[in-house]
């Protein structure tokens, strides 16, 4: 199973209970920070994320948005943004890996037919880059995820988690050289001293993007 089907079979174990059986996802100005993506998935541009480090990281988070967007559209729709911002070497690896995810998605919120009463929203709290060359680069970033449905479950819980994303410089843009890979946390909890430690010691090195109205 595919990284993306596991994160949202994760998402969708805490809404929908026995259901999952049936199923087998600080503002700031400063101009030296990347700006997060708020465009619509139609407008987004390999070409217009820099080759540096800072275009790097946004180029991760746009991408890292746009197929956790595309997991809940057609399969027409998510091939078309897997076709803009892919390499050419795993643009069919992530096709495959994304429409497994897609699957699940589609079976657990009932879509394309109820599209309207699901929320998917994903914000990005922070990023790393952790490698980074001319020709390649690898970006942790640390996203807070709303994913459910109106009436499916107990409610819409955030998740905390962390994306790692590769990225190749390939036809003069940063591409997705894989799906991106997905683990839990850094999670905040309440009343839980040993936790805002773990939580401080997660964070403080991860750097803040900017944002743009949409």
């Amino acid at each position: 199973m595919s990284n993306r089907a596991v994160t949202i079979l994760a998402g969708a174990t805490l809404l929908l209970g026995v259901l999952i059986g049936r199923a087998s996802a600080n503002t700031g100005g400063g101009s030296n920070k990347p700006k997060a993506s708020t465009a619509a998935t139609p407008g987004l541009d390999p070409k217009s994320y820099p080759r540096t480090k800072q275009g790097a990281a946004t180029a991760a988070q746009a991408y890292n948005d746009a197929l956790f967007r595309a997991s809940l559209k057609t399969p027409d729709q998510r091939r078309a943004v897997i076709e803009a911002i892919s390499t050419d070497a795993m643009r069919d690896q992530i096709d495959k890996d994304e429409d497994q995810g897609a699957a699940v998605a589609a079976k657990v919120f009932d879509l394309p037919k109820d599209e309207g009463q699901v929320v998917g929203r994903i914000t990005p709290l922070g990023y790393r880059v952790v490698t980074f060359t001319k020709d390649s680069a690898r970006v942790e970033i640390w996203t807070l995820t709303l994913l459910g449905k109106s009436g499916v479950g107990h409610g819409i819980p955030p998740q905390f988690s962390t994306a790692t994303v590769d990225l190749a410089w390939e036809r003069g843009a940063w591409r997705v050289a894989g799906s991106p890979q997905t683990k839990d946390g850094p999670t905040p909890l309440g009343d839980s001293p040993q936790a805002s430690s773990d939580l401080l010691n997660a964070t403080k090195d991860l750097q803040e993007f900017s944002y743009a109205a949409r």
